[in-house]
């Protein structure tokens, strides 16, 4: 599967409350092959960021006052049976994935799609996306007012991107790692615990 290809730190400050909102995609970025650590050991996976704006907006004094609220996503480029992208995006587009699809999707294809998002928030207080839902029929849909760019903190983030080669190294070490997993501890299990690297 491929992506076919102004900030201010102020914006940090208006964290987006817990509930359920109407949101359309503004824009997609691939940050490469980023790489981080998973349960002690060093992984790397390709990274999509996907930005949604909320049908709330921002009350406050600054520049930012009328604004919708923002929020992003990290997710591992991969369609697998375990990935979270395919997970949220069969919920979100309301079907399965066809083979062809799953075959080669392109994931810009979303961009101003309209759905449902469950906002929680995690333990150091930012808001993050819990799950996505389609939209009902018949229901209006919001039009993205942001445009679309590569604000400075994703620029930062592609250049801590590190090269095919670096990425198919580690690669080599963690399926080595998960080879003698399931060959010493779980020899009948299936599936990759490497799918979706959650960092």
């Amino acid at each position: 599967m491929s992506i076919i290809a102004s900030e201010g730190s102020n914006l940090e400050f208006h964290t987006l409350p817990i509930g359920n909102y109407q949101s359309c995609c503004f824009d997609i970025w691939d940050i490469g092959y980023q790489k981080g650590e998973y349960k002690g050991e060093k992984v790397a996976a390709r990274k999509v960021v996907i930005g949604w704006e909320v049908n709330e907006v921002i009350e406050s004094n600054d520049d930012f006052n009328g604004q919708r609220f923002r929020i992003y996503g990290w997710y591992t480029l991969s369609l697998d049976k375990k990935a979270t992208l395919r997970k949220d995006l069969t919920s979100w587009r309301g079907k399965e994935f066809t083979e062809a699809e799953l075959k080669s999707f392109d994931v810009e294809s979303v961009i101003g799609a309209n759905c449902f998002l469950n906002v929680i928030h995690k333990e150091n207080g930012k808001p993050k996306v819990s799950s996505i839902g389609s939209l009902p029929k018949n229901m209006p849909e919001i039009v993205p007012e942001n445009k679309r760019g590569t604000p400075d903190w994703i620029k930062k983030q592609l250049a801590k991107a590190i090269t095919e080669d670096e990425y198919k190294g580690i690669r080599l070490e963690m399926r080595e790692r998960q080879s003698i997993i399931k060959s010493e501890e779980h020899p009948s299990s299936g599936g990759n615990e490497y799918d979706d690297i959650p960092f």
